[in-house]
Formats: C-alpha cells, structure tokens, sequence
C-alpha cells in the first residue's frame, strides 16, 4: 500500500514539473525552450491555460529576440556574419512551421513567415562564404585549401546547386588533402624468415580507420615517393626474436598424515594406515623472449625534415611448463601433478613470436598516429 502510494506521489510530481516546466523557462529567460515546450503541452492537452499564457508571452520574446540580434548582425563587417542571421532564420522559421502544425496555439499567436528573409539570408551567406573559399585557394596551401573546402561545405549548405560548387569541393579537398606514405617496416635477418607484412598492413587500414578527413595514409604500390606529402618511416634500432631460456627448479616435497596402506584387524575388518609421503619434484620453465625498439619518424618529403620522432619499446615472452618428479605422487598437490603430465613444447615459429612481440608496439605507433593527425580530423 505504502508502495503504491509513493509512485503516485512520484509521478504526480513528474507530472506537475512537466506541466510548470514551460512556464519556469520564461521566467529565467529561455524564450525559445519556453515556446517548445507550451507548444508540445498544448498538442497533449489543448485546454492548458498555463501553457497558453505561457506561449503566449514567450513567442512575442523569442521573435523579438532573435530579430534585434539578426538586426545586429547585420551591421557587422565580419565575412561570417551571415552565419549567426542564418541561424536565427532558421529558428524562427522552425518555430513557424511547429505553429501550423498545433491548432491551440494559433488561437493564442499569429506567427510570422520567415521564408523570404531566411532565403535572401541563406544566399548571401552562399556567397560569402564562395568568395572566401576562392580567395583562399589562391594562396596555394594546404592549410588554407582545408579552411577554403569548410568554407565550401557551407557554401552547399545554404544553396545546394550554388555555381561550380561540386568544382571547387572536389578541387579544395584534393589541395588539402595530406597523403602519407607509410614506409614497410624492414626485418631482414639472416637467420630469421620472417616478414612485417601483417604490420604494415594493419597499421595502414587502422590509420585509415580512424577517418581523418584531410589525411590518408597509403602503401608504396598505392603511392609513389614523389606523390606523397610525409612519409612515416618505421625502423628498429634493435630487436631480438626467440632469445630462448630453459630453467629448472627442484623442491622436496613433503606431506605428513596422507593415507598410504590399510592393515586387516583381527575381526577381519580394515583400517586405514596414514604417514608422511615425499617426493623430488622437478619444475621446468622454458621462456623464448623478444625484444625490440622501434624508431618512429614522420617526415616532410619536400623538405625532407623531420616533423617528430619518437622510441616505441615492445616486449614478448612466450612461457610454457612442464614438470616430473621421483618419489610418491601423493606428496604433489592437484597442481603439481597436472604439470607432470605435461611435456616439453616446441617454442612458436620466429613469425608467430614476431606477431606476438609487434602488438604493444603497434597500439603505440597507432595512438601516435592518431595524436599527429588530430588536427586533420574536421
């Protein structure tokens, strides 16, 4: 009963601060949360007089808000002025259209049609944001075609079909475009066969993966030297795979009051005898470590300078036990005696422990990758 009586409370409660809620934005200010808000009150219950007063008095200050802004705007000689009217417009001609569509509240305001405005708006922001796209071009940079392509982005946002803007996207982005080349990563040994081919790869198409739209990262059959802005270049100033150590460990083993025969009693019944039991146990660790310390430059291929530079470590061990022992087993725990039935394994091949060893090393060069080109991302 208590129960029942608290979720009525609760959702009373719930209630009533969705029905007060449109009417506490107007008092702090937040005209066009207020409107939103009455206007979704009235669709549920069109007979709501708070919510009538609140739209009401909420529309006239949104509108007159936002006008005085657009109006301030306007007389500002910022090139992205036209960005904030824009805006403006669109609210305002949103909270139109959510107008038409709710019967109780055009008993209660006449909204105003911003269409025309928002058009005549739409356009001259066009063609500011055209211009400058152009007049960065011109200055032949990569940094400037990726702002000129953002500005050409907007430029199709406000009018779609705007003249020759499909050109000029495709003519910005190919400018701002940084293509690296990220060079195979050289392993020759003249006692290991193994190849960094699987690396390469992934570190490739998970650069890539990371969607930087300025940047694209390439392979050398995918790009030639000349073509490429930087060049990541990967070199280990030292590795070693499959350093193998076998080591041994023997114990003397040793458990008291373990059952160890029955002797017959004379009524002919048995009873159980207990003593200690021992046994040498000989435990076998062979581990096959590799190592290494990978060179990380990124280059500027024009001027052949290095942008950064950094030493990723990376270390692999690959572990494997085996045991045996002399004497009585029973002197062995469940354990113990799981390792004897095991023997001595074949280490994996140079190219599995070159795998192995390259994880920590690559989640390293792709968080560096990923911090270098940041910027590059929008």
């Amino acid at each position: 009963m208590r129960w029942g009586i608290l979720c009525f409370l609760f959702y009373s409660f719930l209630f009533f601060q969705s029905c007060s809620s449109g009417s506490r934005d107007l008092k702090r200010g937040l005209y066009k949360d207020a409107v939103f808000k009455s206007m979704k009150q009235l669709r549920k219950r069109p007979e709501n007089d708070k919510a009538r007063h609140t739209l009401k008095k909420a529309y006239k200050h949104v509108v007159d808000e936002n006008t005085n802004r657009i109006s301030a705007a306007t007389s500002k000689s910022d090139i992205y002025k036209w960005d904030e009217i824009v805006d403006r417009y669109r609210l305002l001609q949103l909270i139109y259209n959510e107008l038409q569509r709710c019967p109780a509240c055009l008993e209660e305001v006449v909204p105003q049609n911003f269409t025309e405005p928002l058009e005549y708006a739409l356009k001259q922001g066009a063609q500011a944001h055209y211009d400058e796209g152009l007049r960065l071009m011109a200055l032949q940079t990569k940094h400037d075609a990726r702002i000129a392509h953002r500005n050409f982005l907007k430029t199709k946002n406000y009018v779609s079909n705007f003249g020759g803007i499909e050109k000029w996207l495709d003519k910005s982005f190919n400018m701002a475009l940084v293509r690296v080349l990220i060079k195979p990563l050289p392993v020759g040994s003249r006692v290991l066969n193994i190849t960094s081919e699987f690396f390469d790869n992934e570190i490739r198409e998970e650069a890539n993966r990371l969607r930087y739209r300025y940047v694209q990262f390439y392979s050398p059959s995918a790009l030639t030297l000349e073509d490429a802005d930087e060049i990541i270049s990967l070199k280990f100033d030292d590795y070693v795979i499959g350093q193998t150590y076998v080591q041994e460990k023997i114990r003397n083993l040793r458990r008291d009051s373990i059952e160890i025969g029955s002797i017959k009693l004379e009524d002919g019944s048995k009873q159980k005898v207990y003593g200690p039991v021992e046994a040498e146990f000989h435990l076998f660790t062979k581990s096959v470590k590799s190592t290494g310390l990978l060179d990380f430059k990124r280059i500027n291929n024009f001027s052949q300078s290095v942008i950064e530079q950094r030493k990723f470590p990376g270390t692999f061990v690959w572990e494997h036990q085996w045991a045996s022992y002399k004497g009585d087993k029973k002197a062995l725990s469940k354990d113990e005696y799981q390792l004897t039935r095991y023997r001595e394994l074949i280490p994996p091949s140079p190219q599995d422990l070159f795998f192995q060893f390259t994880r920590p090393i690559f989640s390293q060069v792709l968080s560096q990758i990923r911090q270098s080109y940041v910027s590059l991302r929008h």
